[in-house]
């Protein structure tokens, strides 16, 4: 399909559960047209507009109907199978202006090129949508309504599409600016070749309009009118959705199926860079945020050793069993918002071409990063307050207890457990409905950690009375006795399996400050945490891609 491209609708019904949100709608949209979509609220407006571009016609849902994609050579008829391909050749605006935070506008066209894989010169682009090319340097967040409305619209152009849909273009707009987006989407439409279907809450700005179809409650074709000049200024605007017109009749259309579609899911090393290169940008530029993630360890480090030297020699100091905790903590919050905050511009990407993988993965990779640098700071803090409070490495000589001698094994493990956390705040993420929603499900993870602990089940240095001593206490992979297990203990025992922090304590356990050679800490712990870490991350990599198959749905 080189040329301009149309589209046509057959006795297309929509369902969602037992609701039907369009109901036998049948329409043909000539190539190169501009068509003006209105109707009261629940008209199924919006649904008409995702079932053309984001959500074909589904047997499972008991959809009916055909839409197909036609030239002047062929059609093609759109379904699931070939959905991304024909996606090549269309873009979807939504209603919300959804970009990267703290990103210019050069940054939102370079990543929108990227993903499509589209060779586009900006400059061209921001002309045709009458801004000038000095806005390539401008912040997003520094630019007005109108002019973030023309950048979605730029954003869209970059896939150079043949098709472009846009829900409320003019929404939260004034008047005259809602005009003068309308008026730039009749010369794309002239210039380009575009066939450009749009909804409005305005519809005297649908003037420029070849035709208004209106639309009844319950997802009905009410009226198609072709001269729009007239029937806006001869019809008062409280009865623009009372008029009726005959319907034109749309003969069925031979369909080719097109092929299937590649996967969107592939990995793309382009995608991934520009995904990581978002993340870094966002924590460079948002400053408030990057002083925090470099003040909480700092602080959680200092905190945790404060606290415990407050023990003197009463008491055992468990310094690392609270430095684990505070590294699944640090984790957790690093990743905790990633996904439920970019759930809508994620969705919006993927229309572009990003794939599932290229996104977690560079997700992934950078909250790698964060960690390290996370672990480092933590290691670093608690030696410096270790040697400025004075605390006696050996200050536990029965339990060999806190090393704090062995920096490299600090850092490894509590870098493996903080990678846990960051898994974990991925999964929860994805889940969650919102930011709130997510951080609220921090402490549910956190609190086990502490309540299957040795220190809230038993833990034999508190006295030097052996009778205390029970392998389920230590959890020493290596020499655990299961015939000793109560049901009880045998069901926190396996509990425990899954709390990283009670592999991170029990190695720092096994090592003793007057034995530790390097080579201990690559026990069955260590390698039990390992796999655990890994298992974490490909469980939340399962459920994104699983949750994701329908984030185009809630593209608002």
């Amino acid at each position: 399909m080189k040329g301009a491209i149309g589209l046509q609708v057959e006795g297309l019904t929509i369902r969602e559960k037992k609701k039907v949100l369009l109901d036998n709608v049948s329409l043909r949209i000539e190539p190169g047209s501009f068509v003006g979509l209105i109707g009261p609220s629940g008209a199924g407006k919006t649904t008409l507009l995702r079932t053309l571009g984001l959500r074909p016609p589904s047997r499972k849902n008991r959809d009916l109907g055909i839409v197909s994609f036609f030239d002047e050579n062929k059609a093609i008829r759109l379904s699931g199978g070939n959905h991304q391909k024909l996606l090549e050749i269309l873009s979807y605006v939504p209603q919300q202006d959804l970009f990267p935070e703290s990103a210019t506008v050069g940054e939102v066209l370079a990543d929108a090129a990227t993903f499509s894989g589209e060779e586009v010169n900006f400059t061209p682009i921001l002309e045709a949508v009458g801004m000038p090319a000095e806005f390539l340097h401008q912040s997003v967040s520094k630019i007005s309504g109108g002019e973030k409305r023309r950048l979605s619209l730029a954003r869209a152009l970059c896939s150079k599409p043949k098709i472009l849909l846009l829900d409320e273009p003019t929404s939260g707009l004034d008047l005259p600016v809602a005009f003068e987006v309308m008026q730039l989407l009749r010369k794309l439409c002239n210039e380009q070749k575009l066939t450009i279907i749009t909804t409005s809450h305005l519809p005297s700005t649908l003037e420029s309009c070849d035709r208004v179809l209106v639309m009844n409650r319950g997802g009905t074709l009410r009226a198609d009118h072709r001269d729009v000049p007239s029937f806006l200024s001869a019809t008062a605007e409280r009865d623009l959705f009372g008029q009726e017109t005959p319907l034109a009749d749309v003969s069925p259309m031979t369909n080719e199926s097109g092929g299937p579609s590649p996967s969107p899911d592939r990995w793309e090393a382009s995608h991934f860079i520009t995904v990581f290169k978002r993340s870094v940008r966002q924590s460079y530029r948002d400053t408030g945020a990057a002083r925090v993630t470099i003040a909480l360890p700092i602080l959680l480090a200092g905190l945790i050793v404060f606290t415990q030297s407050l023990h003197d020699g009463n008491a055992p100091r468990f310094i690392n069993f609270f430095l684990t905790i505070a590294a699944l903590w640090i984790g957790m919050s690093l990743t905790i918002r990633e996904i439920v905050s970019t759930r809508m511009l994620y969705a919006l990407d993927e229309l572009s071409g990003l794939g599932k993988f290229s996104f977690f993965y560079a997700k992934a990779a950078y909250a790698a990063i964060m960690v390290a640098l996370s672990t480092l700071l933590l290691c670093g803090a608690t030696w410096f307050f270790v040697e400025i409070l004075k605390i006696d490495p050996d200050a536990v000589a029965s339990s060999d207890w806190f090393d704090a001698r062995d920096f490299v094994s600090h850092v490894i493990v509590l870098g493996l457990v903080s990678f846990s956390g960051a898994m974990i705040g991925l999964l929860l993420s994805t889940f969650a409905k919102s930011e709130r929603g997510a951080v609220s499900l921090m402490p549910l993870v956190l609190l086990p950690h502490v309540l299957f602990s040795k220190y809230a089940t038993g833990y034999a240095g508190e006295t030097n009375d052996e009778s205390l001593t029970h392998p389920f206490h230590s959890l020493n992979l290596a020499s655990v006795d299961y015939s000793g297990f109560n049901g009880i203990e045998m069901g926190n025992f396996w509990v425990s399996l899954l709390a990283s922090t009670r592999h991170g304590t029990s190695i720092f356990d096994d090592l003793g400050s007057s034995r530790f050679q390097f080579g201990d800490i690559f026990g069955i712990d260590f390698w039990v945490l390992l796999c655990l870490v890994l298992g974490q991350g490909l469980l939340a990599l399962i459920f994104f891609c699983y949750r994701a198959n329908a984030s185009i749905r809630r593209i608002k």
